[in-house]
């Protein structure tokens, strides 16, 4: 039979030995708990730093293009506008092609202009091609051009510049101007301030029997 001291030695025994499995269990949750929040603070410390974006891949950079204008292709192309004085123009042509290097630039192939005019009935124009540049309203023509306004004039030239909103004229060849009361020939002809000048230069032929002012003006 044991002892009263025995007994208690042994619920000591026992005792400590309890709290030795509760610790070691409790070192066994600890541990890896604590292993676990010291990797998160080390990713944590580390994603602060930028440390992970040395890893990330850089996004490609697009090189610059330089914009380049659109090839404009057509067919039955219709320019509209109205000249300095509020009188609408009409060119229409069978293609128009915009030119590689200047935007504002366009080729046409068989132009055909009607202009309206404050007196004397609409101006009308063709040509074989012609160069419009939409910035500038200047219009180069070239190949049996023709401006003619019924009743009063028919000019014929080979090549020939035009603005279209001032209406001025420059042949840049020879011309022929028929008129219902004679014809005039010279190797040059200019139409200024919206027609209201008239001058023929060069090798000057005519047989008139009214003023020229007076006949000639888009």
């Amino acid at each position: 039979m044991s002892s009263p001291i025995e007994v208690q030695r042994a619920k000591r025994l026992k005792a400590l030995s309890q709290n030795a499995v509760g610790r070691m269990r409790l070192a066994q949750w600890v541990g890896p708990v604590a292993a676990i929040f010291s990797v998160f603070l080390l990713l944590f410390f580390l994603f602060q730093s930028g440390f992970f974006s040395l890893f990330q891949t850089a996004p490609k950079i697009k090189p610059e293009i330089s914009p380049v204008s659109p090839q404009m292709s057509g067919t039955n192309t219709i320019i509209q506008g109205f000249d300095k004085n509020g009188l609408g123009y009409t060119i229409t042509s069978l293609s128009a092609v915009q030119d590689k290097t200047e935007k504002d630039v366009a080729h046409l192939g068989s132009p055909a202009g009607v202009f309206q005019r404050s007196a004397g009935g609409p101006l009308k124009l063709t040509s074989q091609s012609a160069v419009y540049n939409s910035k500038t309203k200047a219009l180069t023509l070239s190949g049996q051009v023709v401006f003619e306004q019924q009743g009063r004039y028919k000019a014929l030239m080979e090549k020939a510049a035009m603005n279209v909103d001032t209406m001025d004229l420059s042949s840049q060849s020879s011309v022929q101007v028929e008129l219902n009361n004679g014809s005039v020939a010279a190797d040059h002809l200019e139409i200024s301030d919206g027609g209201k000048k008239t001058l023929f230069t060069g090798h000057v032929k005519a047989n008139l029997q009214t003023d020229i002012n007076s006949e000639i003006a888009p």
